[in-house]
């Protein structure tokens, strides 16, 4: 068990087990790292299918993902997505060719994915 952001404890068990979050004493987050197995949201496998698959499969069923800590953050489906897209180079991730994998998905609670106070704008993915 560890502190996290927030007051938040954040529970975890190695690297192929997602990590909970917990405030308050109940559930907030779920967090998914690359090593986690068959993580699958609205019928796509997070991490089988490419980046770009994956963010326009989100995009048509939830509408524009907005950039939050340059994580993507699908708000209506309670998704935050890290690694998927770099916003600044304006790309998307190759599994294939690039080094370092640091693609994660954190599952909240809908529509409470982003604080308040967090700023974030919305994303046109190419």
């Amino acid at each position: 068990m560890y502190r996290g952001r927030g007051n938040r404890i954040m529970e975890y068990r190695g690297l192929s087990v997602p990590v909970c979050e917990y405030s308050g004493g109940a559930l907030c987050a779920i967090v998914a790292g690359r090593h986690v197995e068959a993580v699958v949201f609205d019928g796509i496998d997070l991490f089988a299918a490419g980046p770009r698959e994956v963010l326009h499969g989100l995009e048509q069923r939830f509408g524009t993902a907005q950039l939050c800590q340059e994580q993507l953050v699908f708000a209506p489906a309670g998704l935050r997505l890290g690694g998927y897209y770099d916003a600044h180079d304006h790309r998307f991730f190759e599994p294939g060719v690039d080094y370092h994998d640091e693609r994660f998905v954190t599952l909240c609670v809908p529509d409470q994915v982003v604080a308040p106070s967090e700023q974030r704008e919305e994303v046109s993915l190419p």
